[in-house]
Protein backbone atom coordinates (compact mmCIF):
# COMPACT_ATOMS: atom_id res chain seq x y z
CA UNK A 1 0.00 0.00 0.00
CA UNK A 2 2.74 2.48 0.57
CA UNK A 3 4.38 1.71 -2.64
CA UNK A 4 1.49 2.60 -4.46
CA UNK A 5 1.05 6.08 -2.66
CA UNK A 6 4.31 6.64 -2.93
CA UNK A 7 4.17 5.69 -6.87
CA UNK A 8 0.84 8.23 -7.21
CA UNK A 9 2.88 11.01 -5.37
CA UNK A 10 5.27 10.34 -8.21
CA UNK A 11 3.15 10.48 -11.33
CA UNK A 12 1.07 13.47 -9.49
CA UNK A 13 4.38 15.55 -9.50
CA UNK A 14 5.49 14.54 -12.79
CA UNK A 15 2.25 15.29 -14.51
CA UNK A 16 2.24 18.95 -12.86
CA UNK A 17 5.81 18.99 -14.31
CA UNK A 18 5.06 18.38 -17.95
CA UNK A 19 2.42 20.77 -17.49
CA UNK A 20 4.74 23.48 -16.04
CA UNK A 21 3.58 26.30 -14.02
CA UNK A 22 0.15 27.42 -13.94
CA UNK A 23 -1.83 31.08 -13.33
CA UNK A 24 -2.57 29.31 -9.87
CA UNK A 25 0.80 28.27 -9.33
CA UNK A 26 1.90 31.54 -9.66
CA UNK A 27 -0.51 33.03 -7.28
CA UNK A 28 -0.11 30.55 -4.63
CA UNK A 29 3.75 31.18 -4.67
CA UNK A 30 3.61 34.81 -4.76
CA UNK A 31 0.97 35.27 -1.67
CA UNK A 32 3.26 32.40 0.08
CA UNK A 33 6.49 34.30 -0.74
CA UNK A 34 4.80 37.69 0.27
CA UNK A 35 3.08 36.40 3.36
CA UNK A 36 5.03 37.78 6.56
CA UNK A 37 7.24 40.08 4.67
CA UNK A 38 7.78 43.59 6.12
CA UNK A 39 10.67 45.36 4.24
CA UNK A 40 10.50 46.61 0.71
CA UNK A 41 13.16 44.75 -1.15
CA UNK A 42 12.02 41.27 0.56
CA UNK A 43 8.33 42.40 -0.65
CA UNK A 44 10.09 43.36 -4.14
CA UNK A 45 12.45 40.07 -4.43
CA UNK A 46 8.79 38.08 -3.90
CA UNK A 47 7.15 40.63 -6.67
CA UNK A 48 9.91 40.53 -8.98
CA UNK A 49 9.91 36.85 -9.05
CA UNK A 50 5.96 36.30 -9.84
CA UNK A 51 6.91 39.12 -12.72
CA UNK A 52 9.72 36.48 -14.05
CA UNK A 53 7.03 33.84 -13.25
CA UNK A 54 4.25 35.05 -15.47
CA UNK A 55 7.17 35.56 -18.23
CA UNK A 56 7.93 31.81 -17.76
CA UNK A 57 4.24 31.00 -18.36
CA UNK A 58 3.70 33.36 -21.51
CA UNK A 59 6.89 31.48 -23.35
CA UNK A 60 5.45 28.34 -21.98
CA UNK A 61 2.09 28.70 -23.36
CA UNK A 62 3.41 30.14 -26.65
CA UNK A 63 5.91 27.59 -26.63
CA UNK A 64 2.93 25.13 -27.04
CA UNK A 65 0.85 27.19 -28.57
CA UNK A 66 2.89 27.57 -31.88
CA UNK A 67 3.33 23.61 -32.63
CA UNK A 68 -0.91 23.35 -32.96
CA UNK A 69 -1.29 26.30 -35.59
CA UNK A 70 -0.76 25.84 -39.19
CA UNK A 71 1.71 28.44 -40.96
CA UNK A 72 -0.72 31.51 -41.28
CA UNK A 73 -1.72 30.69 -37.64
CA UNK A 74 1.83 30.28 -36.55
CA UNK A 75 2.58 33.73 -38.55
CA UNK A 76 0.11 35.60 -37.48
CA UNK A 77 0.83 34.68 -33.75
CA UNK A 78 4.75 35.34 -34.11
CA UNK A 79 3.63 38.69 -35.61
CA UNK A 80 1.37 39.37 -32.60
CA UNK A 81 3.75 38.55 -30.17
CA UNK A 82 6.90 40.65 -31.80
CA UNK A 83 4.38 43.50 -31.49
CA UNK A 84 3.40 42.69 -27.94
CA UNK A 85 7.33 42.81 -27.29
CA UNK A 86 7.53 45.97 -28.29
CA UNK A 87 4.79 47.45 -26.69
CA UNK A 88 5.32 46.05 -23.18
CA UNK A 89 8.57 47.59 -23.57
CA UNK A 90 7.74 50.98 -24.41
CA UNK A 91 5.39 50.23 -21.59
CA UNK A 92 7.77 49.52 -19.51
CA UNK A 93 10.17 52.28 -19.79
CA UNK A 94 6.78 54.75 -19.85
CA UNK A 95 6.50 53.48 -16.13
CA UNK A 96 9.89 53.85 -15.11
CA UNK A 97 9.82 57.38 -16.60
CA UNK A 98 6.50 58.16 -14.92
CA UNK A 99 8.35 56.93 -11.72
CA UNK A 100 11.73 57.94 -11.99
CA UNK A 101 11.71 61.11 -9.92
CA UNK A 102 9.01 60.14 -7.26
CA UNK A 103 10.23 59.26 -4.02
CA UNK A 104 9.44 56.64 -1.39
CA UNK A 105 10.40 53.35 -1.93
CA UNK A 106 6.88 51.86 -2.22
CA UNK A 107 7.01 53.28 -5.82
CA UNK A 108 9.62 50.51 -6.32
CA UNK A 109 6.53 47.92 -5.68
CA UNK A 110 4.21 50.22 -7.64
CA UNK A 111 6.59 49.60 -10.79
CA UNK A 112 7.25 46.35 -10.70
CA UNK A 113 3.17 45.71 -10.09
CA UNK A 114 2.47 47.43 -12.88
CA UNK A 115 4.69 45.79 -15.51
CA UNK A 116 3.91 42.12 -13.74
CA UNK A 117 0.36 43.15 -14.86
CA UNK A 118 0.98 43.91 -18.52
CA UNK A 119 3.18 40.27 -18.59
CA UNK A 120 0.25 38.79 -16.30
CA UNK A 121 -2.74 39.67 -19.05
CA UNK A 122 -0.38 38.85 -22.03
CA UNK A 123 0.39 35.37 -20.79
CA UNK A 124 -3.29 35.08 -19.29
CA UNK A 125 -4.64 35.66 -23.04
CA UNK A 126 -1.74 32.93 -24.62
CA UNK A 127 -3.05 30.73 -22.49
CA UNK A 128 -6.62 30.83 -23.21
CA UNK A 129 -5.64 30.74 -27.14
CA UNK A 130 -3.90 27.21 -26.05
CA UNK A 131 -6.60 26.17 -23.96
CA UNK A 132 -9.23 26.67 -27.15
CA UNK A 133 -6.91 25.57 -29.92
CA UNK A 134 -6.11 21.94 -27.13
CA UNK A 135 -10.44 21.47 -26.92
CA UNK A 136 -11.35 21.82 -30.16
Amino acid sequence: MKRITILLTLLISASIQAKGITPEDIDTKSKACIDGKFSTPDIANCMSEELENWNRLLNQSYKSLMPNLTKVQKDTLRNTQRSWIKYKDLEYKNIESLLKNVKGTMYILIEIDRKSEITKQRALQLTKHLNMIENL
